[in-house]
């Protein structure tokens, strides 16, 4: 990136800062020094960045903020978003791997010596950790209304983003009310991955209607099919990266090659 684009995401950035500045903190906020990365990306980090109030999270960054081609400001980090429903009792699988895992196995197959990031991983990861495990692949498990902080904080610790091999984000996009929200979780993914790397996700259909509605107190379902989550995928992702195998959708990310 030239000078003047560093500048440009520069200035973005700082007034965004002060936007959450004036709806959350007292103190003034402002953007240090700029870093570059490789392949055309670069870091900006700050000094410091406030604690929100519950229910909110920053979109697109943590202690340093990346930008670039990869992602875009105007997108990312336009606006905080609220999560209206945890959906955190939505996780009820306490017996069995997830069906992801046989999905993937049956479709794509497993690659032995890999890492996969289980985003929104619900209350029983240890299912698909074993699982993988078997298969001699590392699982990392984050879920933000299902596990512990000092989990979540140890996942994020042991992820290498853009070396990622698989994302799976399993049944999570379906009980996300807001689309900005599903889309950050997208974003996550695929600054997680490495090229070439792959996310996999499966959705509950619900009814299917395409209405949806709060199923119980905390709890939301899209009722959406499989296939209307590709648009919106691909919106991140870019078009043509997925493909649909009956209830899975696998998704290229990073350098897009032919699956």
């Amino acid at each position: 990136m030239d000078s003047a684009s560093v500048e440009y995401e520069r200035s973005i950035l700082q007034n965004v800062m002060c936007e959450v500045r004036s709806k959350f903190c007292s103190e003034s906020i402002s953007v240090a020094s700029v870093e570059t990365l490789g392949s055309g990306e670069y870091a900006f980090s700050l000094p410091a960045i406030p604690e929100l109030p519950e229910g909110f999270y920053w979109c697109g960054y943590a202690d340093t903020v990346y930008g670039g081609q990869a992602f875009g400001w105007e997108a990312a980090l336009k606006e905080l978003y609220q999560q209206s429903f945890s959906s955190a009792n939505t996780s009820v699988n306490s017996t069995r791997p997830p069906a992801i895992a046989r999905l993937v196995d049956k479709h794509v197959e497993w690659q032995s010596g890999t890492t996969n990031v289980d985003l929104g991983c619900g209350r029983y990861p240890e299912h698909l950790g074993r699982f993988l495990l078997e298969k001699g692949i590392t699982n990392i498990a984050i879920d933000k209304f299902n596990q512990p902080a000092e989990m979540n904080q140890a996942a994020e610790s042991a992820i290498n983003y853009g070396d990622i091999d698989t994302v799976t984000i399993s049944n999570v996009l379906c009980v996300i009310k807001e689309a900005p929200v599903r889309a950050e979780l997208l974003q996550k993914a695929k600054r997680m991955l490495s090229p070439g790397g792959k996310l996999f996700v499966t959705v509950y259909e619900g009814n299917g209607s395409g209405v949806g509605n709060e199923t119980k107190p905390d709890c939301w379902q899209e009722n959406r099919r499989t296939a209307d989550y590709v648009a919106e995928i691909e919106d991140v992702f870019g078009r043509g990266t997925t493909r649909r195998y009956g209830k899975l959708l696998v998704t290229q990310g990073g350098v897009i090659n032919e699956m």
